[in-house]
């Protein structure tokens, strides 16, 4: 199955990688990872993850807790 982003999507995930690399760059690899991580989950089960609209799924990220 092929993953595709809204342009909102792909903005906040570039705003989102842009933040984490300011902030330290082991941040932005981190979160590169979590994310490709995420849509190998989504193209594995993709009725797994709610519909926003129409045909339209999401997923979110979240930060993981140490």
């Amino acid at each position: 199955m092929k993953v595709t982003f809204s342009r909102d999507a792909v903005r906040e995930a570039r705003e989102a990688r842009e933040w984490y690399r300011n902030a330290a760059e082991n941040l932005a690899m981190e979160f590169d990872a979590r994310l490709a991580a995420a849509v190998d989950q989504i193209q594995s089960a993709p009725l797994r993850w709610p519909i926003l609209k129409d045909s339209v799924r999401f997923r979110l990220l979240q930060q993981q807790r140490k």
